[in-house]
């Protein structure tokens, strides 16, 4: 009788053990899995980010350009005032 409840009794840890294994394994690739969702949803919003700094960057660099072309003809344009208000300070004389 004594050997039958040791049977019993070894049997049972076998399959506490065997549940307790399985639940570890289901664990731990759930946690893999949580894992990866987050890292690949991490690299997309990188990826997406650098995308939209980039063209930031371009379109700063382009309202750069902009901004020294109307400078410059800015600059054109107050020459010609001058140049005409000195035109019409000789007739005057």
């Amino acid at each position: 009788m004594e050997a039958k409840n040791s049977g019993d009794l070894n049997e049972a840890i076998t399959n506490i053990r065997l549940q307790y294994e399985r639940a570890v394994q289901k664990s731990r690739e759930d946690t893999e899995a949580w894992y990866q969702n987050k890292f690949d949803n991490i690299t997309a919003e990188v990826t997406q980010n650098t995308e939209a700094l980039q063209a930031g960057k371009t379109e700063l660099n382009e309202l750069r350009r902009q901004k020294q072309s109307l400078e410059i003809d800015l600059q054109a344009l107050h020459n010609m005032v001058r140049q005409h208000s000195d035109l019409a300070d000789m007739r005057i004389v």
